[in-house]
C-alpha cells in the first residue's frame, strides 16, 4: 500500500497546519467585512489578505492536488470526491485573480463582495476536506 498513500497521508499534518492559519486569516477578513466603520483598517487588512492569500493558496491546494488527491483518486477510487474538490481549487483561482484585480485597482467595494465569496467556498472546501477525505486518506493510509 506504500507510495502515493503513504506520501498523502503523510502530508495530512501539514495540510490541515495550513487550514488552520487560512481559517484564522478568513476571521480576520469577516471582521475587516463586519467592520465598515473603519474604512482604513479595514482596506488594510484586505489588501494584506489579498496577499497572504497569493502567497499561500496556489501552494497549497498544488500539495493536494499532487499528493492527498492523487492518493484519493488513484488508489481509493473516490474519483468523484476528488473532481469536486479540483473544481473547488479553480474556482478559488479565479476567485483570487479576481480579488488581486480589485485589490490593484482599488475597487473596494468589489473586493469586499469578491473577499465575502471566496471566503464562503474555501470555509465549506476546507471543512469537505477535513472531515469527508482527509480521514478515509488517513485510515487507509495508517
Amino acid at each position: 500500500m506504500g507510495g502515493l498513500v503513504e506520501h498523502g497521508a503523510k502530508d495530512l499534518g501539514r495540510l490541515n497546519d495550513e487550514h488552520r492559519l487560512m481559517e484564522s486569516r478568513m476571521q480576520l477578513i469577516d471582521d475587516a467585512v463586519d467592520s465598515p466603520d473603519d474604512p482604513d483598517w479595514q482596506k488594510d487588512v484586505l489588501r494584506k489578505s489579498v496577499r497572504f492569500l497569493a502567497e499561500n493558496l496556489p501552494g497549497h491546494m498544488y500539495r493536494e492536488e499532487e499528493g492527498v488527491f492523487l492518493t484519493a483518486a488513484n488508489q481509493l477510487g473516490l474519483e468523484t470526491t476528488v473532481d469536486t474538490l479540483r473544481q473547488q481549487h479553480n474556482d478559488l483561482r479565479q476567485m483570487l485573480e479576481i480579488v488581486q484585480q480589485q485589490e490593484k485597482h482599488h475597487q473596494w467595494e468589489a473586493l469586499t463582495l469578491t473577499m465575502t465569496d471566496l471566503v464562503e467556498l474555501l470555509r465549506d472546501h476546507i471543512a469537505g476536506e477535513e472531515t469527508g477525505l482527509f480521514p478515509v486518506v488517513s485510515q487507509w493510509g495508517a
